[in-house]
């Protein structure tokens, strides 16, 4: 039910469409087409795993989920569904996000 609600949450709440949209009104500028990956970029790329790692993180202690507890829901769910189509890709094994520090980030997810 957790994932379920966090998947909503990220698909239609206001909260999180406000939010990320914000975010990228407001760093939009910062990006040019060229081929050279800046400085500034990751650094705003740092700024948006935040955002994302704050939203998620308030989202499942509204829910009374650990993001820990949210990451193994969520790799049961993914074995639930690949076992049963059969299709073992490896697509969830990843380990983790590389985040920018905290919640679900560290958590694997």
């Amino acid at each position: 039910a957790c994932v379920v609600a966090l998947a909503q949450f990220v698909s239609e709440s206001r909260e999180w469409a406000l939010s990320v949209q914000g975010f990228m009104v407001e760093h939009c500028r910062a990006f040019e087409p060229t081929e050279e990956n800046r400085l500034e970029w990751h650094q705003v790329h740092q700024h948006l795993q935040a955002l994302i790692d704050s939203l998620l993180d308030a989202q499942l202690a509204k829910l009374g989920v650990s993001p820990a507890d949210f990451v193994e829901r969520v790799r049961a769910s993914a074995g639930r569904t690949q076992g049963a189509s059969g299709a073992r890709a490896g697509a969830g094994d990843r380990g983790g996000r590389a985040g920018a520090g905290g919640g679900v980030a560290e958590a694997g997810a």
